[in-house]
Order: C-alpha cells, then structure tokens, then sequence
C-alpha cells in the first residue's frame, strides 16, 4: 500500500542499497527493522518491480446478490481447475488496504460490478480510482457484472481496462440483466477458464 505509487522511486532506492552492509532500515512510514534485513529488501524489490504470485483476487461491488453470485460462480470454477490461491471482497465489507494488498500479490484480477447510477457500485468505483492512483501493472484482467436498466457498470470496468494496459480478456466481458441465468453463468466459467489458461502460460 505504501511503496505502490512510488514503485519506480522504491526500485531505485532498492538498487542502490543492494551493495551495502545494512545494519537497521527505519522507514518513515513503518516499524524499524533491526534483523531479517536482507529478507526486507527482498520484499521491497518484490513489490516495486510488481512481481506477484500465481492466484487470483476477485473484487466485487453487488447490489441485490446478483454479481455476488456471479463472482461465487468464477471462485468455484477457479478452484476446479486448480487454483489454489484465490481471494475473494467484497467491495462493501472489505477494508481498501486489503484489497490493494491482494491485487499487488497475485497475478489475476477480476473486477465485478453492479450498475449503479450510470456508473459503478460506490465501492466499487472507489477501488477502481485507488487502482488507478497507484498504478499498479503488470496483471490479468477480467470484469463482470450485472445491471437492470442502466448497463454502465460493466461499460466503466472495460474503460478501466483500457487505462490500466493490463492484460485484459476482453473476449469474456460478462454483464447480466438482473440475476444471472445458465448462460451467464457458463460465461463466468469461460472467464474463470480464460484466466486459468493465462495464469498457467505465465513464468512466476
């Protein structure tokens, strides 16, 4: 959460410690570290050069239940295929923190929104600019969500897509009217298949 925004400056810093004999580090922004100094480096070059893990975070944002079970949908068809690390939020019950820290750890990230005033869900919408602010790179992405008149939840996830120059899968961007239906929900599987496929094609 910290070194997100200043990835480029942190990865610098990182480069030139690298040579020294490092006896504490005492951040400004956190605890002091007096040992395990070489491990704490090591984090740090991690997260600035936006490494991550194999697994997957899904982050939702639902107002009736309806992309909640759209998002139940693509964890269980995650977990089928033999993903082992998958995170689900909850947009409105999970702190910011946490998902920030979770999208930063793992390679896949699934966004999934309800309409909501010709935008996104609150929360959601709140999410999306943070990821924006912080300029994370270098993930998978798929968005998903579900609408009753107005579509554009889904329509500002793909907008996201476009800004973010993440690995988007556009060929699977699902939206339903209402609760999702069989077809949904095997577009959600198809997504969930895509993103498997990607995460498996991917050096880590």
């Amino acid at each position: 959460n910290i070194v997100g925004k200043y990835s480029k400056m942190a990865a610098k810093a990182v480069s030139m410690v690298h040579e020294l004999e490092l006896a504490v580090i005492a951040p400004t922004h956190g605890p002091v570290w007096r040992s395990h100094i070489n491990y704490v480096v090591d984090l740090y070059e991690k997260w600035s050069s936006y490494r991550a893990e194999k697994g997957v975070v899904i982050i939702f944002g639902s107002m009736y239940g309806n992309t909640e079970k759209m998002a139940d949908a693509i964890a269980r068809r995650l977990a089928s295929n033999g993903i082992k690390k998958i995170i689900i939020h909850d947009a409105s019950k999970s702190h910011i923190s946490e998902i920030l820290r979770d999208a930063w750890r793992y390679k896949g990230v699934l966004l999934g929104s309800s309409a909501y005033n010709s935008s996104l869900f609150p929360s959601m919408e709140a999410i999306v600019n943070k990821l924006i602010h912080v300029e994370l790179q270098d993930r998978i992405l798929g968005v998903f969500g579900s609408s009753s008149w107005n579509k554009a939840g889904v329509k500002v996830l793909k907008a996201f897509a476009d800004e973010s120059k993440w690995d988007f899968i556009p060929e699977t961007i699902i939206e339903a009217k209402g609760s999702p239906t069989g077809a949904d929900l095997d577009e959600c599987f198809e997504l969930a298949d895509t993103m498997c496929r990607k995460l498996d094609n991917t050096k880590f």
